[in-house]
């Protein structure tokens, strides 16, 4: 699945990517970033995105960029 790109909603900036973890686990908006998207410009939160979407963050000021949540990997199980 292709990942969503997002930044910081409503003027927000972080300098950390642990901080803004923590405003997406409080499930604080983000803007959809990502012109190839259908949504592009649209706020989301946590609880909007599918558990099976990665979320790629773009922060301070743009420079920077972190996963707020990485793609599952594919591959059996192991059985413990």
């Amino acid at each position: 699945m292709k990942e969503l790109r997002v930044v910081p909603a409503y003027g927000r900036d972080y300098k950390s990517l642990s901080a803004a973890k923590a405003d997406w686990e409080a499930d604080k908006d983000f803007r959809i970033n990502d012109i190839s998207h259908p949504d592009d410009g649209r706020y989301v939160n946590r609880p909007q995105v599918p558990e099976d979407t990665p979320v790629l963050l773009r922060y301070h000021n743009e420079r920077s960029q972190g996963w707020l949540r990485e793609a599952k990997k594919k591959g059996k199980a192991s059985a413990t």
